[in-house]
């Protein structure tokens, strides 16, 4: 069962990260997830939806910042984003 908003926002501030995994182009039946790093818990589209104005990319990844698949939270979405 996917988590809550609030369980997720929770997880994100305690310093968990997003990561987005697309699905491989050669399998259509795959769809876009959504899950915590650390936890390993899965986050629905919806809660996704509500998160990403918060999210912000970490340049921990084989693409950088501009790609990323990984996000941390960022507390306040109309500051500036590093």
């Amino acid at each position: 069962m996917p988590l809550s908003y609030e369980k997720a926002v929770d997880a994100l501030r305690g310093g968990d990260r997003l990561m987005i995994t697309h699905p491989n182009p050669e399998k259509p039946s795959e769809k876009t997830t959504y899950g915590l790093v650390r936890s390993g818990k899965n986050v629905g589209l919806r809660t996704y939806r509500k998160l990403v104005d918060n999210l912000v990319p970490v340049n921990d990844g084989l693409f950088g910042g501009d790609i990323s698949q990984t996000f941390a939270w960022l507390d306040d979405p109309g500051g500036i984003k590093p």
